[in-house]
């Protein structure tokens, strides 16, 4: 099939390594020097090339010149490894002035070629995979036209290629795709080859006996590194697993970062946070502390495009502490407060309420209203939204960047994202007369997404967007692309909703304590009885006979 973004497989890894190539030297420029960037290694043996770097290209915010000695030709770093044992090495992306860590080359594109060759092959014979969904951009854009859709649909391609098959998604209301798959469960009816609804309605569909196990899929391997297991294993009850999580839906469009003021960090002789952040250093206490200090200079400490809530939430979240402990063959548990948490929420309430540094607005509480235009004008230091607004701020007239949601302590393993309630989660309907093709689907289009689409969203912004090749770095750890950096799922989130006593003692309880001070680990102590005995009312432990 002749695809929409390229005539073959050869020019598209061509395009591939050299689009990374360029994306990473425009990034010289803030320096104001000329460099390169050698790339000693493709995939077919071709042989060096250098793209030399148009230092013009972000000049300069200061009038004076400064002459910028020549930095000797950086060292080869290791090679980088392709799933069937090619290698790729690179040169470290040249570092612009004040960058922290260098941005580091690889052909995504090609790796997910390589996941998706090495699955089994099949032949659907023409007939669509359908997929009835709150979001059908992410699974299938409607045309063409700028580059993240068109990378959409050569995954798309690709897949269909590979199965003789089309992709349908349809966008659709999801009390419709609930109602419906009521209908197609009690009549034996087709309806659909898998759903993707928003996160917090999972439990709703799965409580009601509507979704297939999906342990029970076949063709289907959820330890890929394509599929995030770890937020799959928080749509676990008994021995289900539920929905599915992964380079498929995990959108960036629902992921949240933190912009901060670099000129205000510099103003303020404060502490570089990419320093900090890849030391594993960028916690919320170093948060409070710069928020202090921008405060005392006359400045927000920092914004959000939340409502309260959502902040509570999203700085619960980038602890990683969930609600409940869930494992296969167990009730899911409500988890005991430990003296860390209970720093975390105390320390929460005095960010949000007690220390003056939130946005207010001039309304003497936290608010999001006109959050995002005092951080644009210069009067916020941190301000927490969308990925996806990484754009808005492309000529803001102070230095910014981004970074990942700090962690509660430097002990953290990871640094956590807080990603929106209404991300989808894809499952699939009980009694399925399509589960072979709905396995398939799922293995190959998270296989075919891996990490090359935000690729082509980092050449959009390296072009015209960021001031610096750490963002991109810190983009890898917000959208759990780096090994520093874990997607925020929760069972709470997922089946608070469906089963309100979850929600209320988890988040909810999480909130009110935030807002009103009460001692959070005394507060959850208080009804883990009744927790425990409504959720062993709920969740049978046996194990079933069959998979179904």
């Amino acid at each position: 099939m002749m695809s929409l973004l390229y005539n073959n497989k050869f020019t598209r890894l061509i395009f591939r390594l050299l689009t990374a190539a360029l994306a990473a030297a425009l990034f010289l420029s803030a320096s104001a020097c000329t460099s390169v960037i050698t790339v000693n290694k493709r995939l077919d043996g071709t042989p060096v090339t250098t793209i030399d770097v148009n230092p013009d290209i972000y000049p300069p915010v200061t009038t004076e010149t400064e002459e910028v000695p020549q930095t000797e030709e950086p060292e080869e770093t290791e090679a980088m490894t392709l799933p069937d044992g090619a290698e790729i090495v690179t040169q470290p992306a040249p570092q612009p002035l004040g960058q922290v860590v260098p941005v580091q080359l690889q052909d995504n594109f090609a790796i997910a070629n390589q996941y998706l060759e090495a699955l089994t092959a099949d032949d659907f014979g023409g007939v669509a995979v359908n997929i009835m969904t709150s979001d059908a951009s992410i699974f299938m854009p409607e045309s063409a036209g700028n580059p993240v859709d068109n990378a959409r649909i050569e995954r798309n391609e690709m897949v269909e290629e590979k199965y003789n098959t089309r992709i349908i998604a349809i966008d659709t209301p999801v009390s419709e795709i609930y109602a419906n798959t009521r209908l197609a469960v009690m009549s034996g009816d087709y309806y659909t080859d898998l759903i993707a609804v928003p996160q917090n309605w999972l439990g709703s569909f799965a409580m009601s006996g509507l979704l297939l196990n999906l342990r029970s899929l076949p063709f289907t391997n959820y330890n890929a590194p394509y599929f995030d297991s770890d937020a799959m294993a928080q749509t676990t009850t008994q021995f289900n697993v539920w929905g599915a999580y992964g380079d498929l839906n995990e959108s960036p469009n629902y992921y949240y970062c933190m912009f901060f003021n670099k000129s205000l960090i510099e103003s303020l002789c404060l502490e570089s946070p990419y320093a900090l952040a890849y030391s594993d250093e960028w916690t919320q206490d170093k948060f409070r502390e710069f928020c202090l200090s921008a405060k005392s200079a006359g400045y927000y400490g920092f914004g959000a495009q939340l409502e309260e809530d959502g902040i509570i939430d999203a700085l619960f979240a980038s602890s990683g502490e969930n609600y409940f402990t869930t494992s296969l063959g167990r009730i899911p548990a409500q988890r005991t407060v430990t003296s860390n948490v209970t720093k975390l929420v105390e320390r929460m309430r005095k960010l949000i309420y007690k220390d003056g540094v939130a946005f207010n607005g001039g309304s003497g509480s936290y608010t999001s209203n006109g959050a995002r235009t005092a951080f644009y004008s210069g009067k916020m230091l941190f301000y927490i939204d969308h990925t996806y607004m990484i754009s808005a701020f492309s000529d803001m007239k102070d230095d910014w960047g981004i970074l990942p949601l700090p962690k509660n302590t430097a002990s953290q393993k990871y640094y956590y994202s807080y990603v929106d309630r209404t991300m989808p989660v894809l499952a699939v309907i009980k009694n399925s007369a399509t589960a072979k093709n709905a396995g398939l689907f799922l293995q190959a289009a998270n296989a075919a997404s891996y990490n090359f689409i935000e690729d082509v969203w980092y050449d959009e912004l390296a072009r015209d967007v960021i001031r610096d090749g750490d963002t991109l770095n810190m983009l890898d750890i917000v959208l759990a692309r780096s090994d520093k950096g874990r997607t925020y799922v929760d069972f709470a989130v997922n089946f608070g909703e469906a089963l309100p006593y979850i929600g209320d003692a988890g988040y909810k309880l999480m909130r009110t304590c935030v807002k009103t001070g009460r001692d959070y680990a005394a507060a959850v102590k208080a009804v883990m009885p009744d927790v425990a005995k409504m959720s062993a009312e709920k969740f049978a432990t046996k194990k079933p006979a069959a998979a179904e």
